[in-house]
């Protein structure tokens, strides 16, 4: 295999190009269910290749420009073998952090583990495929092969893990911490860089990714404050039922009247469903249902009253 000389980009090449890709839509698989957490997930992919463009360009200056005027669809190949296995790298670690913490996360750290480990040796060779200087038969060939024993286990585990529930090892406020520590770890290499690569050949090229990157992480942090509120909403919510039923089971405890019981159950229904009005009818031995308790709201025009037979749209609901 050293001694093969091969075109590139070849076949190989755009095989290996695509499992990249299909390793950032399996951890995307991992989150079926959770949009908000898939969004984050591409957010956070999108800021690591944006910085790792940005790396490249200042780190192997001398070389990358050149040999992008004289040679481009090799040279972009060979940098997209580090952008896209550093981009899933980064949303193998954004779906673990969005792991439930009572799920079994043992596949999706071998498969964080074993891609990261590709994306790292790419990274280390880049310089000698652009220069043309790379060799097998160094320390990077074990990092290759720890990789792809990692993913191979990790792929089979996978299976395994699935009914597997452990007990969380880290409180919730720790994951919602954790959760951020891709972003902030981007924001401080573009710094960086921002500071590194002044006055350098590829400093456009570094202004250009560190706006982008600004772009995609205010955009994160929109999502992250989104979330919050849905879930500040929510627990707002359950906390209103919850007084709601307390309520009712206050006044059924109590010595209310049947009538004071069913206007409590109305009121509460209308605050719980966020709805304009309520209204509770009950059988009678005629088999009619009579209009107990009411409460119009925001719906003055309802021609229903107390003490009236259920009838119209209402009682056809009911039938139906």
């Amino acid at each position: 295999v050293a001694e093969l000389r091969l075109e590139s980009p070849n076949v190989a090449d755009a095989a290996d190009l695509i499992a990249a890709a299909l390793f950032a839509g399996g951890f995307v698989a991992f989150l079926r269910g959770q949009r908000i957490a898939v969004y984050a997930l591409i957010l956070d992919a999108a800021a690591v290749v944006f910085v790792m463009t940005a790396a490249i360009a200042f780190a192997v200056q001398d070389v990358f420009l050149s040999e992008m005027a004289s040679d481009p669809v090799s040279t972009i190949a060979v940098v997209l073998f580090t952008l896209l296995y550093a981009a899933a790298t980064a949303a193998g670690v954004s779906a673990l952090f969005a792991v439930p913490a009572d799920a079994s996360q043992r596949s999706q750290r071998l498969l964080v583990t074993g891609v990261g480990a590709i994306a790292v040796a790419y990274a280390i060779s880049l310089p000698q495929y652009l220069h043309g200087t790379f060799v097998s038969g160094t320390l990077v060939d074990p990092l290759w092969m720890a990789g792809m024993l990692c993913i191979s286990v990790g792929a089979s585990s996978s299976i395994e893990d699935r009914a597997v529930h452990v007990r969380p090892r880290a409180s919730h406020a720790t994951l919602q911490f954790a959760r951020m520590a891709l972003p902030a770890v981007v924001a401080a290499a573009t710094a960086v860089l921002i500071v590194i690569a002044e006055e350098r050949r590829t400093e456009g090229i570094v202004d250009v990714a560190a706006a982008l990157i600004t772009i995609v992480l205010a955009t994160r942090t929109g999502l992250a404050l989104y979330a919050n509120f849905r879930l500040s909403e929510i627990d707002g919510r359950r906390a209103r039922q919850f007084e709601a039923l307390y309520e009712v089971g206050l006044a059924a405890a109590g010595e209310r009247s049947v009538e004071d019981l069913l206007k409590l159950v109305v009121d509460q229904a209308t605050s719980l469903a966020r709805t304009d009005g309520a209204m509770v009818a009950l059988a009678e031995p005629d088999r009619r249902f009579v209009i107990r308790a009411l409460h119009k709201g925001g719906l003055p025009q309802l021609r229903e009253s107390v003490g009236e037979p259920l009838a119209g749209l209402s009682l056809a609901a009911l039938e139906t």
